[in-house]
């Protein structure tokens, strides 16, 4: 595994398998921070010809709301799947009380965890 960017908030590393990982934490503190730091990993993901991302928002404790999740999905999955990415594994919060806040529908290149090993699993199936 090798780091390519850490701001305060996220990380953003390259796995074995062409894995790109985004992980983010408490310290990302508001929505525009967590928009910036998707932005900064599409554009690193495409620029690196990945095909496989992990959205580690393990330690992720607070709530994201439902116009973040649009944002995302417009401005974060569907770039990355129109730009070569084969599939997106997304790990879940930590705090169970988040899981019903997150819209968790999966589908055959999108699909959601709540641990990193099951999520690496299904990205090099």
């Amino acid at each position: 595994m090798s780091q390519i960017q850490s701001t305060p908030g996220f990380s953003v590393h390259l796995l074995d398998g062409g894995i790109a990982k985004i992980s983010l934490s408490n310290e990302i503190n508001s929505e525009e921070a967590m928009k910036s730091a998707f932005l900064q990993f599409v554009a690193h993901a495409v620029s690196n010809n990945v095909t496989k991302v992990l959205v580690h928002n393990h330690e992720l404790s607070h709530h994201v709301s439902n116009h973040m999740q649009d944002w995302a999905k417009t401005s974060l999955e569907l770039p990355l799947l129109h730009n070569g990415i084969d599939k997106i594994a997304i790990v879940l919060p930590n705090k169970r009380e988040f899981f019903s806040l997150i819209s968790t529908s999966d589908t055959a290149r999108k699909k959601y965890f709540e641990n990193e090993s099951d999520a690496i699993t299904w990205l090099n199936s």
